[in-house]
C-alpha cells in the first residue's frame, strides 16, 4: 500500500512553536493525517510540506510569541500560506486541564480548519526591531530601579540602631 496523495487536497497544519523543536499536526479532509515533532526550524517545516503534501494546498498557523514573527515571514516567502494567531483566541473547553505541546498543536489544526481563528497583524521587520529597542530600554530601567530598591533594602537593614 503506497503512501496517500494529497495532490489539490487542502491540508490544516497547527504549529506548537518553542525555542529547539516544533510539534506539528495535519488535518485533510477532517482526519488527522499526520503528527510529528521537528527541529524548530522553517526548513524543517517546509521539508516535511514537501515530502509528505506534495501537490496539497497547506495553510499553517501558530500561536504568537516570544519568538516573533521570523517564522511567519520565512513560510510566506517560500509560498506557504500562514497565519499567526493569538493565544487567547484558542478555544479551550474549560474540562481540557491537560496541556501537551500535541493537544495545542491539534487544537490550533482543528480550529484552523473549521475556520474559527484569526491572525493577530504582522508587522514589519523595521517595526519589530522598533518594538524591540522599546521593549529592551523598559526591561533595563525595570531591572535598574529593582537593584537600587534592593540596595536601598539592604542599606536599612545594616543601620545602627
Amino acid at each position: 500500500m503506497g503512501t496517500p496523495s494529497y495532490e489539490g487536497k487542502q491540508v490544516y497544519m497547527g504549529l506548537d512553536v518553542h525555542r529547539e523543536f516544533f510539534v506539528a499536526s495535519c488535518i485533510c479532509d477532517g482526519v488527522v493525517v499526520k503528527r510529528c515533532r521537528m527541529p524548530g526550524t522553517a526548513e524543517a517545516v517546509m521539508s516535511l510540506v514537501s515530502k509528505e503534501f506534495g501537490g496539497a494546498s497547506v495553510r499553517a498557523a501558530y500561536e504568537a510569541g516570544y519568538s516573533g514573527f521570523w517564522l511567519y515571514r520565512k513560510l510566506v516567502t517560500a509560498g506557504m500560506s500562514c497565519l499567526v494567531v493569538h493565544p487567547a483566541s484558542i478555544e479551550v473547553s474549560s474540562r481540557d486541564t491537560v496541556k501537551t505541546d500535541k493537544r495545542d498543536s491539534l487544537k490550533i489544526a482543528q480550529q484552523l480548519a473549521a475556520g474559527r481563528l484569526r491572525g493577530v497583524r504582522v508587522p514589519t521587520e523595521e517595526e519589530e526591531q522598533r518594538r524591540l529597542l522599546t521593549r529592551t530600554r523598559d526591561q533595563l530601567m525595570n531591572k535598574k530601579r529593582r537593584v537600587m530598591v534592593r540596595n536601598l533594602l539592604v542599606s536599612e537593614i545594616h543601620q545602627p540602631l
